[in-house]
């Protein structure tokens, strides 16, 4: 395996996460009934619909979720770990180790998403800047939900709300007991050489 090869392979699985967590965020979104005219969710939107336009006319939307994005994030995501199997490893990764792989990189892919939103917020509440109020307003849609019953639980201290940092706790809690061995043994699937 030569550099160029590696190199080239963490480029692709950059565009492809990357465009995968704007997918994600598309969901996420719409299933908070976020302002359609907020510029976080027009740019969301813009990014996102020429990968679904087409499958919406023909998959449905139920209770906010809408089946088109969640395909195109799916066949994204098989996509890039049959890219890694040839690229990588010279071989085509078995379609059940795909499955249980795809399965624990959306879970990593949705935990670490809320983890960059939950930074983020704590950020931007630091800055008073009248632009970045209506991306704050989006990223609280998406997080106060999240947060509210740890803020009950664990009432701020000192004029200090650290529910944050415990819902990021929480979450890097599931990532290691619940995604990584699942994207692990979705690896181990994928590859293991027939007896």
């Amino acid at each position: 395996m030569t550099a160029i090869v590696v190199s080239l392979w963490s480029l692709l699985e950059t565009v492809f996460s990357l465009y995968i967590m704007l997918l994600i965020l598309r969901l996420l979104l719409q299933k908070m009934h976020a302002n359609y005219y907020n510029p976080l969710c027009q740019f969301v939107i813009r990014i996102t619909t020429p990968a679904v336009k087409s499958l919406q006319h023909f998959l449905p939307t139920w209770r906010g979720i809408d089946f088109a994005v969640l395909l195109v994030i799916v066949v994204l995501t098989a996509v890039k770990f049959i890219f890694m199997g040839w690229m990588l490893f010279s071989s085509s990764p078995r379609i059940s180790g795909i499955f249980v792989w795809c399965l624990g990189d959306l879970l990593q892919n949705i935990i670490h998403l809320f983890i960059y939103l939950i930074i983020g917020r704590v950020i931007l509440s630091w800055i008073r800047n009248v632009q970045l109020a209506p991306v704050l307003e989006a990223i609280y849609q998406l997080t106060e939900p999240s947060l509210k019953p740890i803020r009950r639980l664990i009432p701020p201290i000192g004029g200090h709300d650290l529910s944050p940092l415990f819902l990021i706790l929480a979450l890097q809690l599931l990532v290691i007991l619940i995604a990584s061995p699942l994207e692990s043994y979705g690896q181990l699937l994928a590859f293991q050489i027939r007896l």
